[in-house]
């Protein structure tokens, strides 16, 4: 063997350190984030605790719901393309159908978590930008979730490859900006949940409720960036292979 082909570095093997380390860095954002806020409401917070009948554990229910949807359900529902190469594309698929479906449902949960609560205690609803934003985000969501089940998980003959593939940019770009917009909604809830609970005293008293609100925005900028970077460059592609449904590999 020559000297340096022996030592000679395949395109595929430059992106590869880039690609899992980026991959990693995404998944470790997953993790802290959903711990934080598992610890914020649960432990920290100023009733601290989850679950459905006491009202206040109740409303913690919301934001701790929300944040398991978008962060770790649906980012792992975009990501999976990517991330499982060596899986089937049918079998990957499925699991990115699953993974959506419980995102709506546990969306839909946190939804009726915080309605019931702010009955109880006779708030008002959807008032706030935070709100605004979530049901344009759920909207969009659920637009695409239904253009995705009609457009790649029914049978060809009500849809050809060709039209799929025609569809299929709008479906990877309008799901990215709906990802990156349930982040930015996340990060509007952070801030009101805290700003609720501070009421007139100094925001300095909040202690490591602020704290741990503050590095829960911070880590959700570095996650949405990370997987806009994953999904936006070409080289971290899923490789062709015999069993995809059709080539583009969709969001």
């Amino acid at each position: 063997m020559d000297k340096d082909d022996e030592y000679t570095v395949t395109p595929s093997q430059r992106q590869s350190a880039p690609f899992f380390l980026s991959g990693f860095l995404a998944q470790s954002c997953v993790v802290a984030i959903c711990v934080m806020i598992g610890l914020w409401m649960g432990v920290y917070s100023s009733h601290p605790g989850l679950d459905w009948t006491d009202t206040f554990h109740r409303l913690h229910l919301h934001p701790f719901l929300m944040v398991v949807a978008v962060v770790f359900s649906a980012t792992e529902a975009i990501l999976i393309f990517r991330m499982l190469r060596t899986i089937s594309k049918p079998t990957v698929k499925a699991i990115h159908v699953f993974l959506h479906t419980a995102t709506l449902a546990l969306v839909g949960t946190a939804l009726a978590a915080v309605i019931k609560s702010k009955n109880d205690l006779k708030f008002a609803h959807f008032y706030s930008a935070h709100s605004w934003f979530a049901l344009i985000v759920l909207f969009l969501y659920a637009s695409e979730y239904v253009a995705g089940i009609i457009v790649f998980v029914l049978p060809t003959r009500c849809i050809s490859d060709t039209m799929r593939q025609n569809i299929l940019p709008f479906h990877k770009f309008f799901g990215l900006c709906t990802y990156v917009f349930a982040l930015i909604t996340i990060g509007m809830g952070v801030f009101d949940f805290l700003e609720s609970i501070v009421g007139t005293s100094a925001y300095s008293n909040l202690g490591l409720q602020a704290r741990l609100g503050n590095a829960i925005c911070v880590i959700l900028l570095i996650l949405g960036a990370t997987v806009v970077h994953i999904l936006t460059r070409s080289t971290y592609a899923r490789p062709s292979t015999s069993d995809s449904l059709f080539e583009p590999e969709p969001l």
